[in-house]
């Protein structure tokens, strides 16, 4: 309808002295009527005044304008729509557009609005009615509903975790019989979320000083996936084999510990002829390879390089020489070197950088080494106390625990930061594990007044948490947990059938 106006309006606009002859007129083309050498041509029609012919040819805006009968994408209709009758700066579909208009409840955060989860009932976890704020939530520093806590900050293992829950409290033990001398020695996490446990106890035919090899992987939440005793040549009262220390090895579990034959006394650390390393499948518990070597006697720590090859420490049985060596992925040996005499090693500790921290006692002296991947000696610090086990933290900074203190944290070359001496703390007892967070916080585990315990020290020291178990015994090993986690084993008394091994995990 409106095209047709238009049409009609240019044909009472025409002037009356309209002369179609003119010269340098032009079409609704622009074309001039004439030919380029200016007369007329012989087949050109000349419109008549007012004919509907020259109205559709004509815009009735003059010269030039856009023909009304172009569809093409660029043609603008005045009237502001285009020629599906849609208006082109409409950018709802719907035509509900609300011009940026936050509307509180839609579920969309617009405009001034803080949160807008289409409920908007104030609830725990949602949003205020009005939009304007969050309801209820853990981390808001307010105590609600089922939180145990709530302090508001983000930090994890200050007494009140990230998920509103206490720090320090224990989620779930494990207790495990096998025989009257059950002892575990180490507690291994990995990124998968199992944990690995290696222990010491009596051989398959019950010998009364022989042991064995023993280990666990337990699933994320304390169940038994396999266990595995391995004591290869042991019969009642021959072939003793003592575990002492374990690593994750990626796709599995290597265990070093010592080997003597006969086993004719009690298995205190005199008369192991050798070393025995074995690795264990991460999906059954089989073995994959194992090793004796009759170098070293008694294996001080076992662990594993970036590149998935495992460095040995370890000494004679009299003390009077240390070793380290390396062994491949697949159980070689391929490498190694022995110290001066009276060397007394006594911890190992892979540093990410690629260098291995060495802890020693020669003498009256106690040392501190970093040593490259060919265990050359980088630098040596002096100590004071013997170190039991170490770690290297966030950042390149050290980590230890040792006779006489629960902590020393040292920087990247070995000079002291900071120490929390034994007995300074009343909460603290003795330590024989320790372990870094990703906080750069560290754990550490050991015995108190005759209990299992553990405590959390942040990056200055401060104790954050301490825990006691309710048992009689110690723990010998701690880790942190991909999950952020901590776990430790030990041994505790069975209640007249001797000792148990005994896994506690606690929140971080």
């Amino acid at each position: 309808m409106a095209f047709h106006a238009r049409i009609l309006a240019f044909g009472l606009l025409v002037p009356s002295c309209f002369s179609p002859d003119a010269p340098g007129d032009t079409d609704a083309a622009g074309a001039d009527d004439t030919s380029s050498g200016g007369g007329s041509t012989g087949n050109s029609t000349t419109p008549t005044q007012g004919s509907s012919s020259d109205a559709t040819t004509l815009s009735a805006t003059g010269t030039g304008d856009t023909d009304p009968t172009d569809t093409s994408p660029t043609a603008t209709d005045p009237t502001g729509m285009d020629e599906t009758g849609t208006d082109p700066t409409d950018t709802d579909p719907t035509g509900a557009d609300t011009g940026g208009v936050a509307v509180c409840g839609d579920g969309e955060i617009e405009g001034a609005e803080v949160c807008d989860d289409g409920v908007n009932d104030g609830s725990y976890g949602g949003c205020e009615s009005d939009c304007s704020g969050l309801g209820p939530f853990c981390g808001d520093g307010l105590k609600h509903g089922s939180e145990d806590c709530d302090d508001g900050d983000e930090l994890q293992g200050n007494g009140c975790n990230n998920d509103c829950v206490p720090s320090g409290l224990e989620l779930w033990t494990h207790e495990e019989h096998q025989t009257p001398t059950d002892e575990c020695v180490s507690i291994v996490p990995t990124a998968a979320g199992h944990v690995y446990l290696a222990a010491h106890i009596e051989n398959i035919d019950g010998g009364e000083y022989a042991g064995s090899f023993y280990a666990q992987r337990l699933s994320d939440s304390g169940s038994v996936d396999w266990e595995r005793e391995h004591a290869p040549l042991a019969t009642p009262t021959t072939h003793d084999y003592l575990t002492r220390a374990a690593t994750n090895a990626g796709d599995g579990l290597v265990i070093a510990g010592a080997h003597r034959n006969p086993a004719d006394q009690h298995p205190l650390l005199a008369n192991y002829t050798d070393m025995h390393l074995v690795k264990l499948s991460a999906a059954n518990g089989d073995v994959v390879w194992s090793r004796n070597d009759n170098a070293p006697d008694l294996p001080v720590g076992v662990v594993m390089d970036d590149d998935g090859e495992f460095a040995v420490a370890g000494i004679t049985s009299n003390d009077f020489d240390s070793y380290i060596f390396r062994v491949s992925e697949g159980g070689d040996a391929v490498g190694g070197t022995d110290f001066t005499a009276g060397g007394g090693l006594s911890a190992i500790a892979f540093d990410p950088a690629g260098s291995f921290l060495v802890a020693m006692n020669p003498g009256d002296e106690s040392l501190l080494q970093r040593r490259n991947a060919g265990f050359g000696v980088l630098w040596e610090a002096d100590l004071s106390g013997m170190v039991v086990e170490m770690t290297a933290g966030q950042g390149g900074d050290i980590y230890a625990a040792g006779s006489g203190w629960i902590g020393r944290r040292m920087s990247g070359n070995g000079a002291e930061l900071w120490t929390v001496v034994t007995g300074e703390v009343a909460s603290l007892g003795s330590p024989e594990s320790i372990a870094a967070t990703p906080e750069g916080d560290i754990v550490v585990a050991g015995g108190r007044q005759g209990a299992p315990w553990l405590a959390r020290l942040d990056p200055a020291g401060a104790v954050l948490w301490s825990r006691s178990a309710g048992e009689d015994g110690s723990f010998a090993s701690v880790g942190v947990r991909a999950d952020g986690s901590v776990v430790a084993c030990g041994t505790i008394d069975g209640g007249g059938q001797g000792d148990n091994i005994f896994v506690a995990t606690y929140t971080p």
